[in-house]
């Protein structure tokens, strides 16, 4: 048992909160892992002195470290879902990103080229600048090539 003389401690300590406090100090895989030791420990104090006066008792701290454990797993796994949620969110908003850079890449080539559409992509090029400094997103970078033309 990892918390063995910890638990001994705790037992005898005067202060009644000392046990949870010391708990809910620890991480939660490892408030598992001590309650685990906790249970076996109470398992064994009972079975050595032969006092089972607390078998109901520890029934329902064993059911309940049991349940708690299954929820400390479920807080764990919804926390790395929620983790690569995230990191799905940002690979696709860094796609987005790369592919509003390509298009603004493909107006400016189109105006500095004078292709045939020139005309229709400054015209967009104006209107995509007008929205983007409304939205606080504007880049003057990405415009320089074309800005001498609005």
């Amino acid at each position: 048992m990892k918390y063995k003389q910890k638990i001994t401690e705790l037992t005898f300590d005067k202060n009644p909160k000392a046990l949870e406090q010391y708990l809910q100090s620890l991480p939660l895989t490892e408030q598992v892992v001590f309650l685990k030791d906790f249970k076996v420990f109470t398992q064994q104090n009972m079975f050595k002195s032969g006092d089972f006066s607390i078998a109901d008792t520890f029934k329902k701290l064993a059911k309940n470290i049991d349940a708690y454990e299954k929820a400390v797993i479920e807080e764990l796994k919804a926390e790395e879902d929620y983790k690569k949620a995230l990191e799905a969110q940002e690979a696709q908003l860094q796609k987005m990103e790369a592919a509003a850079l390509g298009a603004k890449k493909y107006i400016i080539n189109c105006i500095i080229n004078n292709e045939s559409n020139a005309t229709d992509m400054l015209a967009l090029s104006k209107k995509i600048i007008a929205s983007e400094k409304e939205t606080g997103f504007y880049d003057e970078n990405v415009w320089k090539p074309i800005l001498h033309l609005i």
